[in-house]
């Protein structure tokens, strides 16, 4: 077997990869290939149109110290070694193929509860000739990867990058650049394409894209153009893009499932009239064969949800609720009557993926947040409904976490919300400060920023807290009665949530 050069000059021995050795990219340094390297020498030339002129000795190619920096130099020279190398790819350049692996690698599986072959954010890959598909997903792909490598959110990085660009890391600048630039690409191309009037498969791939920008602003920071991405893939479905029957238009329905997840937990915590009942995703995506989400929630949980969400998707903060006050002590109800380990019996006979145990503490960790919710929900509203507002504790929450914690399990990626509405919930320093240190392993496990965006917020929700109990209790000193010792019951985190900056995607 031929070895190439670079496992040569290392003494190592060589797999033969084609056209790259895996060897010398799984350890981070540029393959030389198999053809004999060619090196200018120190001398004067004899003969030819450079007859008599000196050249001086070059320096030999340092390998990269890290695989950041090899993707830097790789950008820059287009020597990413890949392993797609079908006819699929043919149009891609090799930064973008290296990207695309590693959207399938490491991004899909992050997407999901439990990644499997048939995994619909993988499906995209089958649509990258399409120009803004592939620039979709090699933009989320490269947010990802900047955010894993550096473990810092790429709002941070900016920041630094913009403050200090002489002293910061060429490597990281240049993957940065690389991803804003793919970023810009993907932006353009889907305003094009928008202009003009493309065939049906054409506008498949543009809601595709419009979704895969989605779960991009959901990887930056989750402050706000989630919604905005959610309304212009309504808007094109209300054009009616989606009445074929070919490959791109089932990946897309695939999507809109997905989408349809994103837009009921979004708008549970987001501003109301951030998304309007005219800009919501029908219904009938939220519906399916399937019992639980891509997330892991059951199926009836979300549906529970999506009936609070829903009173929030107004065309203004001042529109009053549509939904009468009894329909949502009825919903409250069906969630605390939900049988979980029923089922997770039911999801093992079509959906094995996923051990049981696993299911029912996964299951009841959605119920459990989903109640919260409802509650401080249903207790800001209007309604009489006081005898069902005993919400459970964070302390019961953190029962069910310890399972996932213990086994150091990656499926705790996916319960951003659940941890969000615990963590608006807590009143100790023990509690928050096991939220923090969930948010923390959350971020380890996907390198998704909003779970850094999800801390902001919450410190900032327990400061104010602090500050109005701190108030109570020395207005009630004045009045001669002692001061809050327990919650402070006056507490409306989903109302305050609603006056803070931003509208914010935490799943």
């Amino acid at each position: 077997m031929a070895r190439c050069w670079t496992c040569r000059k290392r003494r190592l021995k060589c797999d033969g990869g084609v056209p790259y050795c895996k060897k010398c990219w799984g350890h981070g340094v540029v393959c030389l290939g198999y053809q004999k390297p060619l090196t200018w020498v120190e001398g004067v030339a004899r003969r030819g149109p450079m007859k008599n002129r000196t050249f001086g000795s070059s320096a030999e190619q340092q390998p990269p110290r890290n695989r950041q920096e090899a993707i830097a130099i790789a950008i820059t020279s287009g020597s990413i070694p890949l392993t797609p190398t079908e006819s699929l790819f043919q149009d891609l350049d090799s930064a973008s193929r290296f990207f695309v692996d590693y959207f399938s690698k490491r991004v899909c599986p992050t997407l999901v509860v439990q990644d499997r072959p048939d995994n619909h954010y993988r499906r995209t890959i089958t649509c990258v000739s399409s120009p803004v598909v592939a620039s979709a997903i090699v933009t989320v792909a490269a947010c990802h990867y900047i955010q894993s490598q550096t473990g810092c959110p790429l709002f941070q990085q900016a920041l630094v990058l913009r403050n200090n660009p002489i002293g910061s890391d060429l490597s990281r600048e240049a993957v940065f650049k690389y991803y804003l630039k793919s970023k810009g690409k993907c932006l353009k191309l889907i305003s094009a394409a928008l202009a003009q009037h493309h065939s049906e498969s054409g506008d498949s791939a543009i809601l595709i894209a419009v979704v895969l920008l989605t779960i991009l602003d959901m990887f930056e920071s989750g402050s706000g153009a989630w919604s905005l991405h959610l309304e212009g893939a309504q808007k094109l479905l209300n054009a009616g893009i989606m009445a074929g029957t070919s490959e791109w238009d089932s990946v897309a329905r695939k999507l809109l499932h997905g989408a349809a997840v994103i837009q009921t937990f979004g708008s549970s915590l987001a501003k109301p009239g951030v998304l309007t009942s005219e800009s919501t995703l029908p219904t009938v995506w939220t519906e399916g064969s399937w019992s639980i989400t891509p997330i892991g929630c059951p199926v009836e949980i979300l549906a529970a949800v999506e009936v609070f969400a829903s009173q929030r998707r107004l065309d203004s903060i001042l529109t009053a609720p549509v939904t009468d006050g009894h329909i949502l002590a009825d919903t409250l109800h069906r969630i605390r009557s939900y049988d979980i380990p029923a089922w997770a019996a039911r999801t093992m006979t079509t959906d094995a993926a996923v051990p049981y145990e696993d299911l029912v503490y996964l299951g009841t960790i959605w119920k459990l947040s989903a109640d919260i919710y409802a509650c401080c929900f249903l207790r800001s509203s209007s309604q009489n409904t006081s005898r069902l507002l005993e919400p459970p504790s964070v302390q019961a929450l953190m029962v069910e976490y310890s399972f996932f914690e213990q086994k150091n399990d990656a499926i705790i990626r996916c319960l951003i919300w659940p941890t969000f509405v615990a963590g608006a919930a807590s009143t100790s320093p023990e509690e928050r400060a096991w939220v923090l240190r969930t948010l923390e392993r959350i971020w380890n496990f996907g390198h998704c920023a909003n779970t850094r965006s999800a801390t902001k917020v919450l410190e900032t929700l327990w400061e104010k807290h602090d500050r109005e109990k701190m108030r109570s209790s020395q207005a009630r000193l004045r009045e001669g009665a002692e001061p809050l010792a327990g919650d402070f019951v006056g507490w409306d985190w989903i109302k305050e949530l609603s006056q803070l900056k931003g509208s914010w995607l935490f799943i």
